[in-house]
């Protein structure tokens, strides 16, 4: 079975709405893309999330759920050794790169690269089956993707999405 995901905050895919992704300095999240989040065999949902963080509900109410395309090129993350292999924003200006070195709750990815080769990542933060998730907040990963609250999937490329109606 091809797994299904799930995007919150409206009822419908909307190709032509669909943002490109961009860096976001100082943000370990890109603007842009479609974020989803599996519906099969995962341990915390976006849904139980958000009701226990009280975070969001309202947006709760909408959603679709989709698949992914035959072919999708998707970068699994599931640990802090397949992060530290991503590339990172690069800069020149001596004063930020500076702040981005010392900053340990960034991971200054850069994503735009990332779509450049990739459909979408996909960002294990629970369901990794070498994992431990009780260790998951000693690892780093924790800390570098803070706000990648459960098991995500950013969608680069709205051309993989197969909308399930």
């Amino acid at each position: 079975m091809k797994e299904i995901y799930r995007h919150y905050g409206s009822q419908k895919f909307d190709p032509k709405a669909f943002i490109p992704i961009s860096n976001k300095m100082f943000s370990n999240k890109p603007s842009g893309g479609l974020w989803a989040c599996p519906t099969i065999d995962v341990d915390i949902s976006w849904d139980r999330w958000s009701r226990d963080n009280e975070f969001c509900t309202d947006k709760l109410k909408e959603y679709f759920d989709f698949k992914l395309k035959r072919g999708a090129k998707i970068l699994i993350i599931k640990n802090i050794k397949d992060l530290n292999k991503l590339p990172r924003v690069n800069t020149e200006d001596p004063e930020i790169k500076s702040i981005l070195e010392m900053d340990s709750l960034n991971s200054n990815i850069d994503f735009e690269e990332l779509s450049k080769n990739y459909d979408g990542m996909m960002v294990w933060m629970y369901r990794s089956k070498d994992i431990d998730t009780t260790k998951r907040l000693f690892d780093g990963m924790y800390y570098r993707m803070y706000g990648w609250d459960v098991d995500t999937l950013l969608v680069f490329n709205p051309d993989i999405v197969e909308v399930i109606e």
